[in-house]
């Protein structure tokens, strides 16, 4: 989850909850957006110098 931001479409739209076996949810509308990956610092020099090398 990390890699995608989730935001709900329209914020101010109240969604619902149906218990059952399981929870459903309903008028849930959700956007997707995928991040740019960024590697921590320690990641990146190790990748630095396993290059350099």
């Amino acid at each position: 989850m990390l890699r995608a931001q989730i935001r709900f479409k329209d914020p101010r739209q109240e969604w619902k909850l149906v218990n059952a076996w399981f929870v459903k949810q309903n008028n849930f509308h959700a956007m997707f957006e995928v991040r740019d990956l960024v590697k921590p610092d320690s990641e990146k020099e190790i990748s630095e110098k396993l290059a350099s090398t």
